[in-house]
């Protein structure tokens, strides 16, 4: 019991202190231009939200569709489709340069991201045109909250019964202990 009470109380001294959060949980968005061109919408549409964007590749139309997002052609209406390698660098590159510090430069692309020089991976969401990024430190806080919260086993079932074991231990050991002060207490009395 006293393995993950120690390991509880070192990690939410990380937590509260907050140590090495700002670079790891930095938002990444891209780059947005003025919209120098006029959009006419249907008006008869399914759409519960709109988004009108410009970035470096152009303008986008993001709907929210029977609970969906749609990236839509602002001027056809037609779906668009993923961006290529080439078109992926670009739009993500765009957004790095507002923090080449952390984000460093492109050395490997996938389908949906990217993997920078400084470790960090930057994936792209093409539905609603948003980036979501992730490096070294930003894994190892992601690690400290899974030992803070018991999330040892790989299984959220699993991980919930050993949280549930943690807390009954910690309730226990603190019964234990408030027991053992007041027998003190009292045999200190007589």
């Amino acid at each position: 019991m006293l393995v993950p009470l120690l390991l509880w109380a070192a990690t939410g001294l990380v937590f509260l202190t907050k140590t090495g959060y700002g670079d790891a949980y930095t938002q990444l968005e891209p780059k947005l231009y003025p919209i120098e061109r006029q959009i006419r919408l249907p008006e008869d549409t399914r759409w519960s939200q709109v988004k009108v964007m410009r970035t470096i590749l152009g303008y986008h139309l993001i709907v929210l569709q029977d609970g969906r997002w749609v990236h839509l052609d602002p001027f056809t209406f037609s779906e668009q489709p993923n961006p290529n390698a080439e078109e992926l660098n670009i739009l993500i590159s765009d957004a790095m340069s507002t923090n080449k510090a952390r984000f460093g430069v492109i050395t490997e692309t996938g389908k949906n991201g990217v993997i920078t020089d400084t470790d960090v991976q930057i994936t792209l969401d093409w539905a609603t045109l948003a980036l979501q990024q992730s490096g070294r430190d930003t894994r190892f806080i992601n690690l400290l909250y899974q030992i803070h919260y018991l999330q040892w086993l790989g299984s959220p079932k699993l991980d919930k019964v050993l949280g549930a074991m943690g807390i009954v231990g910690l309730l226990l050991l603190t019964v234990y202990g408030f027991a053992l002060y007041a027998k003190r207490v009292l045999s200190n009395r007589n």
